[in-house]
């Protein structure tokens, strides 16, 4: 399955693949990468789930897992694995809750993924597409909130991507949280509908005040 075709599937289906684990799928640079992260991933999975069980919020546990991250040898690579781990643990069982929504904690963490392992542009592009494909889907419609949240993980970790010293260094402080990102009104369009540029527009401006 292409890249695109995996991220898709994984948008529309609600729910991580149960096999292969979701950061195996990336294209890798060295030899010894794909088993750090994989290591790494398993890591934060497994940390994840132990603040779960401890009643932390995902604002909690993303504070950790940054902090984590932020603190490891190569914070690059950590920041990368550590959204393949969130993947991990939603697919047994975790619940991300953002904003009061689950599904917005998946959108959240499917977006970064995506953007960590393929790139900012297909996670853009496959946020735009799911809502597409329910827009044209009998009984559903294009959600502006969930493009938003989607489109906020993809930035959300390319910038840790590309700044890991720097960018997520407020949000493992805990200077910044996901507990207090600005509310999200953006709701779902009429049925068939695509955005028009003032409401891409809003989508957009949210997702800025929000990094």
């Amino acid at each position: 399955m292409s890249p695109s075709l995996l991220a898709l599937a994984l948008l529309l289906g609600g729910t991580p693949p149960k096999a292969p684990p979701p950061f195996t799928a990336a294209a890798v640079r060295t030899a010894e990468e794909p088993g750090e992260i994989e290591r790494e991933a398993e890591a934060v999975a497994a940390l994840a789930g132990e603040l779960s069980s401890q009643g932390k919020e995902f604002s909690e546990i993303f504070q950790a897992i940054c902090a984590r991250s932020a603190g490891a040898p190569g914070p690059a690579l950590a920041f990368k694995a550590q959204f393949g781990g969130l993947m991990l643990w939603t697919e047994r069982g975790g619940r991300p809750k953002l904003l009061g929504r689950e599904d917005w904690g998946l959108h959240f963490i499917y977006g970064g993924w995506i953007s960590a392992f393929f790139g900012l542009e297909e996670a853009l592009s496959t946020g735009y597409e799911k809502e597409r494909r329910d827009s044209a889907s009998a009984g559903n419609a294009f959600d502006l909130g969930d493009l938003a949240v989607t489109y906020f993980g993809a930035h959300w970790a390319e910038r840790a991507l590309a700044d890991p010293a720097g960018f997520p260094a407020p949000w493992a402080d805990g200077a910044r949280s996901l507990e207090t990102l600005p509310p999200l009104t953006l709701g779902k369009l009429p049925a068939g509908a695509l955005p028009t540029p003032a409401e891409s527009a809003s989508v957009e401006a949210w997702v800025r005040s929000s990094l």
